[in-house]
């Protein structure tokens, strides 16, 4: 969901602007007067022949949108919207890249003592250095991690990958609890 946002966020924001549109204060001020819309609104415009005034109104009702669109965002997410962006690095991709982000900042959070941050930052430079079987989805690519056994049948990776089951194990959304109540609510209208 919020990378939805933040692509359509992207075509009404200036170019040269690099927000972060869910933190960002005094968004409006990064908005282009004249957004691109993409080709088959720019084209439909064209088709319509709509005028000068109607064309500035539709563009202006499209940033209002996208205003509140970022603003309903901003009410649903958590506090921590940095520490759930920095737990994409857990992602198979983000994992097995030689050069990638320290990994300390997310054990801290979710609540790694000290001797086993040491082991986690240890393993979190090591793990690309094993051929994985299972490099396209993340669940079970940790699951392969968790069970691995070197030659003295030991997990090498024990730490990191109980760190990464249990963030994946978590709630990350409150989505489908939100559209039983929508649904609820339409029910109840009816």
């Amino acid at each position: 969901m919020v990378e939805l946002v933040e692509s359509v966020a992207r075509r009404i924001i200036l170019p040269i602007a690099r927000i972060d549109v869910l933190t960002a204060t005094n968004l409006e001020s990064y908005l282009d007067p004249s957004p691109y819309m993409g080709y088959g609104f720019e084209q439909k415009l064209t088709e319509y022949e709509l005028l000068p005034e109607a064309e500035r109104n539709l563009r202006h009702h499209c940033k209002q949108f996208t205003l509140k669109l970022v603003q309903e965002m901003r009410s649903r997410l958590p506090t921590n919207v940095k520490i759930l962006r920095t737990m994409n690095m857990i992602s198979v991709q983000e994992t097995l890249k030689a050069t990638k982000p320290p990994i300390i900042e997310l054990a801290q959070e979710f609540g790694c003592q000290a001797n086993e941050i040491e082991c986690i930052v240890i393993q979190w430079r090591n793990i690309q250095h094993t051929d994985w079987e299972n490099k396209c989805l993340t669940i079970e690519f940790w699951s392969e991690v968790h069970e691995y056994k070197d030659s003295a049948d030991n997990n090498p990776f024990s730490e990191l990958a109980s760190l990464a089951i249990s963030i994946l194990s978590l709630p990350h959304s409150n989505a489908e609890i939100e559209r039983v109540f929508s649904q609820m609510n339409i029910v109840k209208q009816s």
